[in-house]
C-alpha cells in the first residue's frame, strides 16, 4: 500500500519517521521563489540537492519541528510549513512536489 506524498512527508518532518540505518526518504520541494530542491533524510542529517550541487546538513536542535543546517543553508518547519535559506538568499517558503521518492 502506497501512502500519498504529502502524509509521509508530514510523518518525516514532524519525526515520526526516521529513516533506519542505510534508509534514507527523498523529498522533493517547489519553493516560491521557483527554486526545486531535493531532501534525501538520513539519521541525523539530510542531504540537500539544488541547482549549485550536493550539500550535507546537520540535525540542529532548536524547538518543536526539525532544522538543519550546513555550508551556509538551513532548512526549518514544521509539518508542512517548510522555509529554505540558501547563502545570500532571502527565506523563500517550499512545498513538496506531488511525488515521492523512497530509496
Amino acid at each position: 500500500m502506497k501512502l500519498p506524498a504529502a502524509l509521509i512527508v508530514c510523518l518525516v518532518l514532524s519525526g515520526c519517521v526516521t529513516p533506519g540505518p542505510g534508509q534514507v526518504h527523498r523529498i522533493t520541494l517547489s519553493c516560491d521563489d521557483r527554486s526545486i530542491i531535493t531532501l534525501d533524510f538520513e539519521p541525523g542529517a539530510v542531504g540537500l540537492e539544488n541547482a549549485a550541487g550536493r550539500f550535507r546538513l546537520d540535525r540542529k536542535r532548536g524547538g518543536p519541528g526539525m532544522f538543519y543546517e550546513g555550508d551556509g543553508y538551513s532548512i526549518r518547519g514544521r509539518r508542512m510549513n517548510l522555509t529554505y535559506i540558501a547563502p545570500g538568499s532571502p527565506p523563500t517558503q517550499c512545498q513538496p512536489k506531488a511525488r515521492l521518492h523512497r530509496d
